[in-house]
């Protein structure tokens, strides 16, 4: 239990390296016998691995403790349905699963959703064409949970889309029926811009000249 409560809260606090220690020991725990929340840290493993490139090999692994009792568990069966989603590309299914991610699992969600937005984002630009309307694309890049026909343009999330779309290179546009993705003039824009936080020696609290003094 000890184990179990460290690696959620490192989840909840984005501390992988900490998080990946505690499924480790509670790996080894769960295989000499311990009991406790096995399925939900399954369910963490799978989304874990299929988030971050693992091997296939370490991917069989996790899949091999995968039981017939464990496949009808909910928090493995929607990370199984995610890996799905996500390995097809079906991002529209991505999407929704994400509200109704089980546990402390929507940590790890958060960490590919915007990764999973912009690989939506080039498929509808290389697919559709002329335009997408702004609205279409709040629901189909997962800022709001449901559709909503008449979503108010006041609305925090149409307004998060759209500054999302412009973060990324995307080009809006202002047509008759409101604003729309220029799919076609989208194509060679768009990006991943650099996260704001990011440091290039990988520490934020040191400093150039500290920095330069130790190479």
């Amino acid at each position: 239990q000890v184990y179990e409560f460290h690696a959620r809260l490192a989840l909840e606090a984005g501390d992988w390296g900490e998080f990946n220690q505690c499924q480790t020991v509670l790996g080894t725990l769960y295989d000499e016998g311990f009991t406790g929340c096995e399925n939900e840290f399954l369910a963490y493993k799978i989304l874990y691995s299929t988030f971050n490139g693992s091997t296939s090999l370490q991917m069989l692994t996790v899949l091999a403790k995968l039981t017939p009792a464990r496949l009808k568990d909910p928090a493995v069966k929607h990370a199984l349905e995610v890996r799905e989603a996500t390995l097809s590309n079906n991002w529209l299914s991505f999407f929704r699963h994400v509200p109704n991610t089980p546990n402390s699992g929507i940590y790890l969600m958060d960490l590919h959703l915007d990764m999973a937005r912009y690989e939506a984002v080039k498929a509808i630009v290389r697919g559709i064409r002329p335009s997408i309307s702004l609205m279409e694309l709040t629901f189909m890049l997962g800022f709001v949970d449901t559709r909503v026909d008449n979503l108010d343009t006041d609305n925090v999330n149409y307004q998060q889309c759209g500054k999302w779309l412009e973060d990324h290179g995307a080009v809006l546009v202002d047509e008759a029926s409101g604003v729309a993705l220029d799919c076609k003039n989208s194509v060679g824009s768009l990006f991943v811009p650099e996260k704001e936080d990011a440091v290039a020696h990988g520490d934020a609290n040191l400093s150039a000249a500290d920095f330069l003094a130790a190479i």
